[in-house]
């Protein structure tokens, strides 16, 4: 879980690095996977 968690975090560097415009899309993308991934186990 705790890499699963690192790579999350990776990804959501990845989307912050653009700009200000790709922070709420990296945000909703992070929950939509983090809800998804509770909902598995």
């Amino acid at each position: 879980m705790q890499l699963l968690r690192q790579q999350l975090m990776g990804f959501e560097m990845l989307f912050l690095a653009p700009g200000s415009r790709f922070k709420e899309l990296s945000g909703l993308i992070t929950e939509a996977l983090a809800s998804s991934l509770v909902t598995a186990h």
